[in-house]
């Protein structure tokens, strides 16, 4: 029989379902025989917006609203009035227990429950938030059970979905590259930060903390006043490759550092929750950045000054030169006199010396620079070398107008343990220097001792240098000015080659003052050593007086009446070659290149042999090796354009016995010659 009291106010698909249900076909049995309470309930439910069930009796037999619906899927309409185990069997055994205890009198609440169940002919998993509540009869004893049920699968994902991408959100934000942190409240308190924010300000305590706390040195900086801006207006804030200092805590030093920075306002359902600040630490990139610009910068200044160079150069290169070939044209004329020809060749003598003198400053320089300078550390007469040098300076401040004075203190050593080469080359060029630019008055030399340390202090009322000038003053290819090789002359390669030979020498060498229109002074220092029978140089001792040297060449030339082979490819070099020999007694034979020499070297009998190292067809190292691998034992002495301390290795290792550089110098020539024939 219908259920004909179900409110015709009612109207939904489950109160018509109601109505059209033969109850009396079900354990609940005709409605006008059901319990007016249970009656009132249904009513209620059906009522009710929201998911409700009744389970009544002791079968559980299910009645529910219209809102309950949804959560049944394909189970309704066949659930109404069913059985709740035949229902929802799948959780029946879950829920069992929940049942009895709420027919019992207890009330259960669950919320965001996980359940499987079968919807739509597949299990399916859901989030459902209920309670079951007992029904209590006019006895107290419980007829049913009244279900509030929630299905919570939407809300409980999303939950999950924000979790998660919560959790990618701490993680990056961890891990960010960046120094990160969220800053909460208008008073912007730091909540948190992550490592790299840490590290960048390390030692500073941040979380908890007020910005003003964490960073009081920008009270006066714009940087709070973003942030409130930021936080109220939305609008954010950037700025890039920003310098900024603060003072590292760890090491209490004020530190510049180049950031990008940014402020974020952080929104939560439309309510500001904060600040995200964003900074990347840019300082080591434009620092890599800077020094760039100044490695291209110092670059492309070398490259100038190199430039300039090669073209001053030419200039001093080609002035000697010119000088040569132009009075060598002039001795070609048939009727010079004697003694024109004897002052064209002391032209040409001086030139000539002028430009092997630029070109061994050229190659001390490249050798110092790639740290092959020979240094030789020898005893010597320093009261011989002062003597010496201050003879020669004198004679050049005469010829400039200008007087040159020598003080030496009173405790320097007789003698000492360096190299007088180079410490005779440092004072040429730092003297020479100051006579060339004191045009009056004087250049002083001052020489004093202290433990090893060997000082010369050298003053001058020359030119005088600017502070500009003074700069540049040690970079190689480069002068003071560009004008002072017009007026002066000069490859600009003399302080820069001193300063290296200074500190090649253990020493060093600078520009103490200077004052333009007024002189400057510069001071040299060199460490040496004091031999075991070293005197003190005493003032009334410091008369100096020259000794002169001898050599070989002044000997009588009949000591070298030797059998010399001279192995060379250049007619000119061969000629000067044979002259120089046959003049000191010599019987010269000549080879044209390596091939011939090795010939002519293993048929004839020969004391030494002379051989370029450069030569066509077989040149000096194959043909040395040829001869040295046939058991040639007769010295053989290396020609060579090349100066390096390398090339005399390279010589030296392929079986050569000596070594002289072009051009070759006579005197050199024959001591070479003599101190091989000496061990024989």
């Amino acid at each position: 029989m219908a259920v004909k009291t179900i409110p015709s106010s009612l109207q939904s698909e489950v109160c018509d379902l109601y109505r059209d249900i033969d109850w009396s076909s079900t354990t609940l049995g005709a409605y006008e025989y059901w319990p007016d309470t249970l009656k009132v309930l249904v009513n209620s439910i059906l009522m009710c917006p929201i998911p409700e069930y009744i389970c009544w009796g002791p079968d559980h037999v299910s009645l529910y609203n219209q809102a309950y619906v949804p959560l049944l899927s394909h189970k309704h309409p066949r659930a109404l009035g069913q059985p709740f185990a035949k229902v929802w069997p799948e959780v029946w055994r879950d829920l069992e227990p929940l049942f009895l205890g709420a027919l019992g009198g207890k009330t259960w609440y669950f919320e965001d429950n996980l359940m499987m169940l079968e919807r739509h002919g597949f299990a399916q998993k859901g989030f459902f938030t209920f309670s079951l509540s007992p029904i209590l009869n006019e006895v107290g004893i419980a007829s049913g059970i009244m279900c509030v049920c929630y299905e919570t699968t939407g809300v409980v994902q999303t939950q999950e979905r924000l979790d998660e991408e919560k959790r990618k959100f701490e993680i990056i934000f961890e891990n960010a590259a960046s120094a990160m942190a969220l800053v909460r409240e208008p008073q912007h308190y730091f909540e948190k930060a992550n490592a790299a924010f840490h590290q960048l300000f390390r030692g500073r305590p941040v979380i908890g903390r007020h910005f003003l706390e964490v960073f009081p040195e920008f009270q006066e900086s714009h940087y709070l006043q973003m942030l409130d801006h930021v936080y109220s207006t939305g609008v954010t804030f950037r700025t890039s490759g920003e310098r900024i200092e603060w003072i590292d805590a760890e090491t209490g030093v004020l530190t510049p550092h180049y950031l990008n920075l940014s402020f974020t306002q952080l929104l939560h359902n439309g309510q500001v929750q904060g600040v995200l600040i964003d900074i990347v630490d840019m300082t080591q990139r434009v620092l890599a950045q800077n020094e760039l610009s100044l490695a291209r910068e110092a670059a492309e200044s070398a490259n100038t000054a190199k430039s300039a160079f090669l073209a001053n150069m030419s200039h001093e290169i080609r002035s000697p030169l010119g000088a040569i070939m132009g009075f060598v044209e002039l001795l070609r004329d048939p009727e010079i006199g004697t003694d024109d020809v004897t002052q064209y060749l002391g032209v040409i003598e001086r030139n000539s010396h002028q430009l092997l003198r630029i070109i061994d400053d050229i190659l001390d320089l490249s050798k110092v620079e790639a740290g092959k300078m020979l240094i030789e550390w020898i005893d010597f007469s320093l009261l011989e070398l002062l003597s010496d040098f201050s003879s020669l300076m004198g004679f050049k401040a005469r010829e400039n107008g200008i007087d040159f004075v020598l003080r030496a203190a009173t405790n320097l050593p007789d003698f000492v343990s360096c190299d007088p080469t180079r410490l005779r080359q440092i004072l040429t060029n730092v003297i020479g220097n100051a006579v060339k630019f004191t045009h009056k008055g004087q250049v002083i030399l001052t020489v004093s001792f202290h433990e090893g340390r060997l000082e010369f202090h050298v003053e001058d009322t020359g030119v005088g240098i600017s502070e500009k000038e003074a700069s540049r003053l040690f970079q190689a290819f480069g002068q003071a000015d560009a004008s002072t090789t017009r007026k002066f002359g000069g490859t600009g390669l003399g302080l820069v080659l001193t300063k290296r030979l200074s500190q090649a020498l253990g020493g060093d060498f600078w520009l103490q003052s200077s004052a333009v229109g007024q002189g400057s002074t510069f001071i040299a220092y060199v460490r040496v050593e004091s031999p075991q029978y070293s005197q003190l140089i005493h003032s009334s001792r410091f008369q100096f007086t020259t000794r002169p040297q001898t050599s070989a060449a002044a000997l009588d030339p009949t000591f070298l009446d030797l059998n010399i082979l001279v192995v060379e490819d250049s007619p000119d070099n061969q000629m000067l070659l044979e002259v120089i020999l046959r003049k000191h007694g010599a019987r010269v034979d000549i080879a044209a290149n390596g091939s011939i020499g090795v010939e002519k070297a293993l048929l004839g009998k020969f004391d030494l042999v002379l051989m370029d190292v450069q030569m066509p067809e077989m040149d000096g190292y194959e043909a040395v090796r040829f001869l040295r691998e046939r058991n040639y034992d007769k010295p053989i002495i290396a020609l060579t354009a090349h100066a390096m301390v390398e090339e005399r290795e390279k010589c030296l290792s392929a079986g050569y016995s000596d070594f002289l550089s072009k051009p070759i110098d006579r005197i050199k020539l024959i001591d070479v010659i003599k101190s091989q024939m000496e061990f024989r």
